[in-house]
């Protein structure tokens, strides 16, 4: 069994996940890291917590999802666990190989999350993570007036259509949300510091700078 089939439902108290059986979590590490210069999905991230030690990027996105889902997957990249339909033509395909795996794996949906969200806490992953209604396609945060489309959650319903979308050659995710946003719970309250990414080393630097302002006592 591979870390990433680890079945977390397993798992006792307040490890246990908190939608078990329902939630599959995926991240999608198939970015080609051009502006950062080196592969963002490896790029160790210090906890803050003094004696543990760093993980990369994609393991500290990893651990938070497996507080809500039973299964967590790694899409693309040299860490894949799900084939992708058309590697290296974008997110929309990749989050098409995560609903087909969430499918197949008998979830109602799946949460998808970007390899580079570091500063991901738990509350904001299960808020997203929820139940949704059965007339929405997902559930989507909006943070200073962009769609965060690879921090989301989507309903296995969403399927066919995204797949009827890839086939006619579509690789923008966000439009095609945009053009269904009616469809999406979305929403603005979000807190942007838990959902940034980071493109640069700069940024990178930038944000762990701000967590440990953040963190201090007042």
């Amino acid at each position: 069994m591979t870390q990433g089939d680890e079945t977390v439902g397993a798992r006792r108290g307040a490890d246990a996940p908190k939608y078990p059986g329902r939630v599959l979590g995926a991240v999608l590490a198939g970015g080609r890291s051009t502006r950062f210069g080196r592969d963002k999905a490896e790029e160790p991230i210090a906890s803050g917590t003094p004696g543990e030690a760093a993980v990369s990027s994609l393991e500290r996105v990893r651990e938070v999802l497996r507080s809500v889902a039973d299964r967590v997957v790694v899409i693309g990249g040299p860490h894949s666990e799900v084939a992708e339909p058309a590697p290296g033509e974008g997110p929309l395909q990749a989050v098409v190989a995560a609903l087909r795996a969430a499918r197949d794996g008998g979830c109602e949906r799946v949460t998808v999350l970007a390899c580079d969200l570091p500063w991901l806490d738990r509350a904001t992953v299960e808020r997203l993570s929820a139940p949704l209604a059965d007339s929405e396609l997902g559930r989507v945060p909006r943070v200073a007036g962009r769609l965060q489309v690879l921090a989301a959650t989507w309903s296995t319903s969403a399927l066919p259509a995204l797949e009827e979308a890839m086939a006619r050659g579509e690789r923008s995710l966000t439009r095609w949300v945009m053009q269904r946003e009616d469809a999406f719970a979305v929403s603005d309250d979000w807190v942007a510091a838990a959902l940034s990414d980071f493109d640069t080393p700069e940024d990178l630097a930038r944000g762990h700078a701000e967590a440990a302002r953040r963190s201090r006592p007042a």
